[in-house]
């Protein structure tokens, strides 16, 4: 197996045992999201893929989402997913937004091909996470940046706008905005103009 390969592969398995599998896979996880990474290594498919601690920073430090976070407590390191978690947990790190004022207009990065499936179908559908991800406008840190140049179509959606319309937003512990939507999509109606950075221009939707 080639290390992109396996990184992959490790990715996928570590985000769903954070998310949602830590208790099957008998997981001590605390009530903000943490489980050691020395437990993550001991299970039996990590061991087979040789994973190390290093794998593991590799992972959260190239990862362009920003879907982990690790902490250092007692010489033993931890690691949580930021959000999409089906496990219940009350205080892993989002809040509800009241003020929209802050958040006037945010933004959903996408390829092309997805916004063509966006546009056909009038809105963002909620996928395989409990959440439609969206940025905060103008954040420009690394991760940010990679996303961008790795989905260069990036609707602008408006907040306020929406959350006038009943739909409930919140921002989770690294700045992403999370919504359900109405039932799981957010409408096209909320779109305030969808932009190309390949080509520096701007859809018609």
């Amino acid at each position: 197996m080639s290390n992109h390969l396996k990184i992959n592969k490790i990715s996928k398995t570590l985000s769903y045992i954070l998310r949602h599998g830590a208790i099957k896979y008998n997981i001590d996880i605390d009530k903000y999201g943490y489980v050691k990474i020395d437990d993550i290594l001991n299970l039996s498919q990590f061991k087979e893929l040789e994973l190390i601690l290093d794998d593991i920073f590799e992972i959260v430090y190239n990862d362009s989402r920003g879907r982990y976070t690790i902490k250092e407590s007692l010489d033993t390191f931890y690691i949580k997913a930021n959000h999409g978690h089906s496990i219940l947990m009350p205080n892993y790190g989002i809040k509800d937004i009241s003020e929209p004022d802050k958040y006037k207009i945010v933004t959903y990065n996408t390829t092309y091909n997805e916004w063509l499936f966006i546009k056909q179908n009038r809105g963002l559908k909620k996928g395989n996470g409990n959440y439609i991800e969206l940025h905060i406008s103008g954040n420009c840190d690394n991760n940010y940046r990679q996303s961008r140049y790795n989905n260069p179509v990036t609707i602008y959606i408006n907040l306020e706008k929406a959350m006038e319309n009943g739909i409930k937003f919140k921002i989770s512990s690294n700045n992403k905005i999370l919504t359900h939507g109405l039932n799981g999509f957010l409408s096209i109606d909320f779109f305030v103009k969808v932009y190309n950075i390949n080509n520096d221009s701007f859809f018609v939707f």
